[in-house]
């Protein structure tokens, strides 16, 4: 049986808060279009990149309280946000209690009628618990769902209903045996991701790249008409000699090529990364030697 959390006006004051962030993120690109390049421009180019991952974070918030439900059934309760899915099977449930206030704040994002996160919880029998709450109400309208290892606070919209089905289920007992665990999207299942030196050289890669981007943005009103985009090794000079000029515009395909070039490894190394942990850090590696030869180019061009 699917139970919807209770009625809250936290949906109403995500989607405003997403609303406005959004606005401003349009605001910011208009400004931005209309300013061409310069020193502000690459300044409030440097906040869209800041506002626009901030925004798209709130999003997946909302999704996630929008999408809420809990489906209880004989092998267990499966708490569906975003996503993600809390599954916990029957057997492993002890008992279901009132809510109560948490034992430290909560870990992750709280609004009025939002409060979705991890925190501890004491039971009644005065023992600290590690809990995940998926909920629309406050603490004390919440329900509490014991297991051994861990417990999970939500909010059916009907409590009572919520308790009796459970108490039913639990009594039938379940069919098959399930594990309990956080099942997460695909991608967020990726080997990579668990992988710090490896996501380490493709965030690196990345800054790199944005601040390619905002250098040429800053600099671009005082360079020259025609630049050098390309450098060769001059045998009589000893020392490598720019090639022939471009048009300042075609400074901009640098940190596109860059960027092109960190895309396509980056997926290289997600894809490949749990056969071949080596070669994903090649290409992180790679691609961060690439923005940076591009950033030693574009520093030469003032």
């Amino acid at each position: 049986m699917t139970f919807r959390p209770a009625p809250s006006r936290g949906v109403w004051i995500g989607v405003g808060l997403l609303t406005a962030a959004a606005l401003g993120c349009i605001a910011l690109a208009m400004i931005v279009r209309a300013l061409g390049t310069g020193p502000q421009a690459a300044v409030l180019v440097a906040a869209l990149l800041v506002a626009v991952p901030l925004a798209a974070r709130l999003g997946y918030w909302v999704w996630g309280l929008v999408s809420l439900r809990y489906v209880l059934g004989r092998d267990g309760l499966v708490i569906r946000w975003a996503a993600t899915r809390q599954v916990i099977p029957m057997s492993a449930i002890t008992h279901v209690l009132a809510g109560r206030a948490y034992d430290a704040p909560l870990a992750g994002l709280r609004w009025p009628g939002h409060e979705v996160g991890r925190t501890v919880l004491t039971d009644d029998a005065g023992e600290r618990r590690d809990a995940l709450v998926y909920a629309t109400t406050p603490p004390e309208g919440q329900l509490v769902v014991i297991t051994p290892s861990l417990a999970y606070a939500i909010s059916p919209a009907d409590a009572q209903a919520f308790v009796d089905d459970f108490r039913m289920r639990h009594r039938l007992g379940p069919t098959q045996a399930w594990e309990q665990h956080t099942a997460r999207a695909p991608i967020a299942r990726l080997s990579v991701l668990a992988d710090r030196p490896a996501l380490g050289l493709l965030a690196l890669a990345a800054a790199l790249n944005v601040l390619a981007f905002l250098w040429l943005t800053w600099h671009y009103p005082a360079l020259p008409e025609q630049v050098a985009l390309r450098y060769r090794f001059d045998l009589a000079l000893g020392q490598p000699a720019p090639g022939p000029l471009s048009p300042t515009a075609s400074a901009w395909n640098l940190p596109l090529i860059g960027l092109a070039v960190m895309v396509a490894n980056g997926a290289l190394a997600a894809v490949g990364h749990s056969r071949a942990r080596h070669a994903a850090l090649l290409l992180g590696a790679g691609a961060a030697l690439v923005q940076l030869a591009i950033g030693i180019i574009l520093a030469h061009l003032a």
